[in-house]
């Protein structure tokens, strides 16, 4: 008979952890709660509890109607304590799987990643738990789901954990005992409905290719979005050099890495700019729409917006115009100082050319595109994802 806990009333929490991590020691299912469904989670280092499991995904499978060449399509996925723990089970991954494990986890997405390599935690499992975890094109599943009953489950268990996708809509108390889970599934922690009763995102990464193969819970733009690289430019009023310098960098990235941003709502990198002392929703300056004008862009569009906590705590680098708005963020912010730096070398500043003549405004246009190839020079290609998306998987 299944037990039923439920996280919300709890007097203490780690009550509900102790008996999840006792009882998945002691070879049984137990069932946990996220952002988008609930998870049977079982121990893979006990057999019995691995046929049980082994048993619900093909039953699931089965109603479904995926098989292939009587593999399940979409298996049971392995949970790894962390982001770099990812290391253990795929040696060779790539510098975009770790990237995007960084970004993306915990949360509801499901990377699915190929190796072959002889150190891999893989290759220790047995046999059962590798035909489990591994689909019939060799990719192998993991997610990080974000509830923290799981997460501190998993950072207590002993040995990896394997994960399957119950239900979608997820179950809640009225629904547990449906026959592929009474009288195999020992404990559920019930959290209630899901925020977001969706299926996984399912995302394969093939070296720098990372193909959204569902879109689940997180769409491929909110996936783009939450990984993405982000650099923010900054001068005084946002009216001249930081837009300028935003066109441009956005112009030189294209240019430089084709691939990666030939699909302009799936681009690895986001660039905008602000001012230390812009107000929002003002246009460019006569002069820079001018100087961009002759170099091809239009910056007929801009608004300017001011700095705020939000745009520099979600940036990767900060880049200003002068040490005089460098020192300015960082008086409002001392932690930024690891990722913003000045524009120009050597400590320099770029000068504004407000109420200057064109030719003031192309100069300063000319410096800030050869600052910025400097700094193009030193982003790491191989961690910039080539995305796209393969279209709908009907797994669960």
């Amino acid at each position: 008979m299944t037990k039923i806990l439920d996280w919300k009333r709890a007097e203490d929490p780690r009550d509900v952890i102790h008996l999840a991590v006792q009882a998945l020691a002691e070879g049984h299912l137990v069932a946990f709660p996220s952002e988008s469904s609930y998870f049977i989670t079982a121990s893979s280092l006990r057999p019995a509890a691995v046929q049980n499991l082994q048993v619900i995904v093909d039953e699931r499978t089965l109603a479904t109607s995926k098989i292939a060449n009587g593999t399940p399509i979409c298996p049971a996925a392995i949970v790894p304590r962390s982001a770099k723990e990812l290391l253990d089970f795929i040696p060779d991954r790539s510098k975009v799987a770790s990237q995007l494990a960084e970004r993306l986890w915990p949360g509801p997405v499901k990377f699915r990643l190929r190796t072959e390599h002889a150190g891999s935690v893989i290759s220790q499992l047995n046999t059962q738990v590798q035909l489990l975890v591994r689909d019939a094109q060799g990719y192998v599943g993991f997610v990080l789901p974000h509830h923290e009953s799981l997460e501190e489950v998993v950072r207590l268990s002993i040995g990896p954990l394997m994960v399957a996708n119950l239900a979608t809509p997820p179950i809640g108390t009225e629904t547990v005992g449906a026959s592929s889970v009474d009288g195999r599934v020992a404990l559920v922690i019930d959290d209630g409905l899901a925020r977001s009763p969706s299926p996984w995102t399912m995302l394969r990464i093939d070296d720098q290719r990372a193909t959204v193969e569902r879109q689940g819970t997180w769409s491929a733009e909110q996936l783009v979005s939450r990984s993405q690289m982000k650099i923010l430019i900054v001068c005084t009023g946002n009216t001249c050099r930081s837009p300028m310098a935003e066109q441009l960098m956005k112009r030189k990235l294209k240019l430089r890495f084709p691939e990666h941003f030939a699909n302009a709502q799936l681009s690895p990198i986001s660039v905008i700019s602000a001012g230390v002392s812009a107000y929002p929703g003002g246009p460019a300056s006569d002069g820079a729409i001018a100087a961009m004008a002759s170099c091809g862009i239009d910056l007929s569009t801009h608004e300017s917006q001011p700095t705020s906590e939000s745009l520099v705590e979600q940036a990767d680098l900060i880049l200003t115009m002068t040490n005089s708005h460098r020192h300015t963020l960082l008086g409002r912010w001392p932690h930024l100082m690891s990722k913003t730096f000045g524009l120009a070398p050597n400590h320099g500043d770029v000068s504004d050319p407000y109420g200057g003549s064109l030719e003031i405004y192309q100069q300063c246009a000319k410096a800030i595109d050869q600052y910025l190839e400097a700094w193009i020079d030193r982003l790491d290609r191989d961690t910039l994802p080539i995305w796209g998306i393969s279209g709908t998987s009907g797994c669960v």
